[in-house]
């Protein structure tokens, strides 16, 4: 069993030290969750956020195209020079999964469904709702490709980066609430490691296309994807 305390009491005394007096305290790695949505406030911390993780740059330049990327601005995914601004193919979305699923071959994972559909709508994340109401029936293709990162990849790294690799996926989480980005940041720490390819980003760019991957029990994958039609109106609140 590794012991990640050491690296982790580092982590959380670095954090401290650019925190305000009236921030939340951190105490323990649970109190620590919040930080980067502090770090994503102020970002001028994103500065030293990362210098204590190993492979910090390109941690942090990873997170910096999430919060570019999920902000305002005119390349961000709701402005005006978006990838989403204007919606691929469906040839173009399936050629990112399939893009993802021979890089995850590589790292000895084999493809998790048998077959392929793109759903479009004028409301994707209200459309995933109505199509899986029992959270049990299915499994986002992100959280599958976590669990062979898990299997496949994480018990042969050493110990700082597998300690690293645990304590900023949960913070990562509530940036956007996304698989994609967990995994996407996170990679930084195990790309120096692998002499292979990057199965984060493919799906990095079906969430910057506003483009979700559901796996079904019958190990149906449908891509839920916005209107071709109208390339703006699933950008408004559901």
């Amino acid at each position: 069993m590794r012991d990640d305390k050491p690296y982790v009491d580092k982590w959380l005394a670095h954090w401290r030290t650019f925190q305000d007096p009236d921030d939340a305290p951190i105490t323990d790695q649970d109190s620590a969750d919040y930080v980067l949505l502090g770090v994503r406030e102020k970002p001028h911390r994103i500065d030293v956020a990362f210098t204590e993780f190993p492979n910090g740059d390109q941690v942090k330049a990873r997170f910096e195209n999430v919060l570019r990327w999920a902000g305002d601005g005119d390349d961000s995914v709701k402005g005006p020079n978006s990838l989403s601004a204007i919606p691929d193919t469906d040839e173009e979305l399936l050629a990112l999964v399939e893009e993802h699923v021979a890089r995850a071959k590589h790292y000895g994972a084999e493809p998790w469904y048998n077959s392929t559909e793109i759903i479009r709508t004028a409301r994707v994340s209200s459309r995933i709702g109505e199509d899986c109401d029992d959270r049990h029936d299915y499994e986002m293709l992100m959280e599958s490709l976590d669990d062979r990162i898990a299997d496949h990849i994480l018990p042969g790294v050493p110990d700082e980066i597998y300690a690293a690799y645990h304590f900023l996926h949960e913070p990562l989480w509530f940036i956007e609430c996304s698989f994609e980005v967990q995994d996407y940041v996170c990679w930084a720490f195990l790309e120096p490691l692998l002499d292979g390819p990057d199965p984060t980003e493919p799906l990095m760019e079906l969430w910057r296309r506003n483009t979700t991957g559901i796996v079904f029990p019958n190990k149906r994958l449908r891509m839920y994807a916005p209107l071709l039609s109208d390339t703006r109106q699933y950008l408004e609140p559901d």
